[in-house]
């Protein structure tokens, strides 16, 4: 929780804004600190279907 979400969201807003050609995509996932660790599988399709 480094980076609270209500912080996350104004930082994705203020992206999106400033490239609305770009928007963000986002995605929660339900993890631990790191979802590298905790549900590598999960993260892993996530990236996949971004791409």
């Amino acid at each position: 929780m480094a980076v609270r979400p209500a912080l996350q969201r104004k930082f994705i807003a203020e992206a999106d804004a400033a490239f609305p050609d770009e928007p963000t995509a986002v995605v929660a996932l339900d993890s631990s600190h790191s979802p590298f660790l905790s549900m590598p599988g999960r993260l892993a399709d996530v990236i996949a279907e971004q791409g």
